[in-house]
C-alpha cells in the first residue's frame, strides 16, 4: 500500500505566504493597470474636446475681417463680414466682391468693384437682396492697428450698390487728405451685429453675438499668435495636468 506524505505545518505557512505575495503584486498591478487606462482614456477625451471646440473657432472665424482680429484679457475680438451666395447655373457666386479696382470722390464716394465674373452681373443685379440692406462698408487701410477697425473713422454709410458699383458718405479718414483714396478692400458690416467676441470666463468659453454661446468649458488659458500668413490659437485644459493643443484657425486671404 502506497504511503503519502503530509504537509508540515510550515510548508503550508511558506506556501500560504507566498501565495499572498503573488496576489497582492498582481492586484496592485491590475490596479495599475486600470489607472493608466482610465487616464488615458479621460486624456483621449480631453484631446477630442479640444479639437471639437478648435473646429468650432475655425469655423466661426472664415467669417471675419482677418485685420480686425486682437485677443486681449482673454477676449477675443474681431468683426464679422457680411456677404450672399447666390446659385448661377454650375456656379455659386458671391454677391460682393470686396475688391476695389476704382474710387472716385466728389460729394460722394463712389467705388466701382472688380467683378468677379463678368457674364453673371446682371444676374447678381436681379437675385441678390443683399443690395437693398442697409449696411456699412468697411476700408481696410495699411498700417492700422485692429483697434482703429472698431471706430467710425473707417466706416461709411452705403447710399446704393450693385454688381458694378458702391456709392458711400465719405469716411472720416478721407475727409481730410483726399489723397488717401487709394486702398485694395472694403468689407460689408451689419453695424448692429458684425462685433463678435470670444471670451474666457471663470474657465468657460463663450461666443457673444447677437446671444451668448457655451463652446466648452474647463478651458484654463486661451492664446492667439500671428504667424506667417495666419492666426494660431492655442487653448489648454485642466490646470492639474495641463493638456493644450494648436492649430491654424485662419489663414490670411490675398
Amino acid at each position: 500500500m502506497k504511503k503519502f506524505k503530509a504537509f508540515s505545518l510550515v510548508e503550508v505557512l511558506i506556501t500560504a505566504l507566498i501565495v499572498g505575495i503573488i496576489a497582492g503584486i498582481s492586484g496592485k498591478s491590475i490596479l495599475a493597470i486600470y489607472a493608466d487606462y482610465q487616464s488615458s482614456e479621460q486624456k483621449y477625451l480631453l484631446e477630442i474636446s479640444l479639437l471639437n471646440t478648435m473646429a468650432q473657432i475655425q469655423k466661426i472665424l472664415q467669417k471675419a475681417v482677418f485685420e480686425s482680429i486682437f485677443l486681449q484679457d482673454n477676449t477675443l475680438e474681431f468683426l464679422e463680414k457680411s456677404n450672399q451666395w447666390v446659385n448661377l447655373g454650375d456656379y455659386s457666386l458671391p454677391c460682393f466682391s470686396s475688391l476695389v479696382a476704382r474710387a472716385t470722390m466728389s460729394n460722394t464716394l463712389e467705388l466701382a468693384v472688380l467683378p468677379l465674373n463678368q457674364q453673371f452681373q446682371e444676374r447678381l443685379n436681379a437675385l441678390c437682396t443683399l443690395y437693398s440692406q442697409p449696411f456699412e462698408l468697411l476700408f481696410l487701410y495699411p498700417n492700422n492697428s485692429p483697434r482703429d477697425y472698431y471706430t467710425p473713422k473707417f466706416r461709411a454709410k452705403i447710399l446704393s450698390q450693385n454688381a458694378y458699383e458702391i456709392i458711400t458718405q465719405i469716411p472720416e479718414f478721407l475727409i481730410n487728405d483726399a489723397s488717401q483714396t487709394f486702398f485694395s478692400k472694403v468689407y460689408l458690416l451689419d453695424s448692429k451685429r458684425a462685433h463678435k467676441k470670444i471670451v474666457l470666463k471663470d474657465n468657460q468659453l463663450f461666443l457673444f453675438s447677437d446671444k451668448s454661446y457655451l463652446l466648452d468649458d474647463f478651458i484654463e488659458s486661451m492664446e492667439l499668435e500671428r504667424v506667417e500668413f495666419g492666426f494660431k490659437l492655442t487653448l489648454c485644459k485642466e490646470p492639474k495636468d495641463l493638456l493644450c493643443k494648436s492649430h491654424i484657425v485662419l489663414e490670411e486671404s490675398f
